[in-house]
């Protein structure tokens, strides 16, 4: 049975506001450092593009091996805050990607000195419905510019590590 065009627009509406709760759901799970929440918003395994984060190429692999990277990456700052803005979706039957911009904020404290690194750039996420909902397949970091200190990061982790391992 063929959609009329109202339950079109409204179907297409539900959508992106279930595609929108999965996007605010990966910033509400890295700033609050909720990794079960975060695992719970990716497929079993996925396409992950943090290149220009990281170098090196885009990689299929297992979310969880995905969560567990983020959050010895994350884990060691005092606080973090992700934004994302302008979400742009294409929707098409049980696909979809939303684009967005990004800010990512990181603060860090040592002793007296307080720092803190910003991240700018765009989030583009490709989305499979299941029936439990709409799940990320493909998530791509694309950072456009940056302000502070990128070594803030290896400083967190090795925090991290060092409180992980006592």
């Amino acid at each position: 049975m063929t959609m009329s065009a109202p339950d079109r627009m409204l179907q297409g509406l539900v959508d992106r506001a279930e595609i929108d709760a999965v996007i605010h759901t990966y910033s509400t799970a890295v700033d609050t450092r909720n990794w079960l929440l975060l695992r719970s918003i990716f497929a079993d395994e996925a396409i992950f593009d943090v290149r220009s984060w990281t170098g090196g190429e885009a990689r299929q692999m297992r979310s969880d091996d995905w969560v567990e990277w983020v959050a010895a990456m994350l884990s060691g700052f005092d606080a973090t805050c992700h934004y994302t803005t302008n979400h742009v979706h294409s929707v098409e039957g049980e696909r979809a990607t939303c684009a967005s911009n990004m800010i990512a904020l990181h603060y860090l404290v040592e002793g007296e000195a307080r720092a803190m690194h910003a991240s700018f750039g765009t989030y583009t996420r490709s989305l499979t419905r299941t029936e439990k909902g709409w799940i990320i397949d493909a998530h791509q970091l694309v950072i456009k510019a940056d302000l502070g200190e990128r070594d803030l990061h290896r400083r967190a982790q090795a925090r991290w590590a060092a409180g992980s391992q006592s």
